[in-house]
């Protein structure tokens, strides 16, 4: 068997470990402004950061990108042609369900909610994709018994 880029099988639980606080602290900054103070920084116009920013929103989605991305990548238990087969049918699905997504939100969300729209949509691929690929290790581990 072909040895595949992924990582060990731990790093699914780190990854979900990961994204529980970082999604939770996502959705508090984008649905109630919420922000930490520590992580504010007061820009000049010589800095690359002008005016007055706070990171609290973009640690939250890189925190939410990479614990989407340790799930993704880890490891079965029993990596196999079987599962490696259904990782790369989950992949395929999913880009073709992101993309479908995409062109939908295109023609239906406007103005400012597009902006919105596109953040959520850098994850959806990642999403669509363990949906996908646990729904089928899910069925296909009862189809065996």
């Amino acid at each position: 068997m072909k040895q595949q880029l992924t990582l060990p099988h731990r790093f699914f639980f780190i990854g979900l470990g990961l994204l529980v606080p970082f999604a939770i602290l996502g959705f508090m900054n984008l649905y109630n402004d919420f922000e930490f103070g520590w992580l504010s920084y007061k820009g000049t116009e010589r800095n690359l950061f002008t005016g007055n920013q706070n990171f609290t929103d973009e640690i939250a989605l890189s925190g939410t990108i990479l614990a989407l991305l340790f799930m993704s990548f880890a490891r079965t238990k029993k990596e196999d042609e079987f599962i490696q087969q259904l990782r790369l049918r989950s992949w395929h699905w999913a880009i073709l369900a992101n993309f479908v997504f995409t062109i939908i939100g295109i023609w239906a969300v406007y103005g400012s909610d597009f902006l919105s729209f596109m953040i959520h949509n850098m994850l959806t691929i990642l999403i669509f994709f363990l949906l996908r690929f646990l729904y089928l290790l899910y069925s296909n581990r009862f189809a065996k018994d």
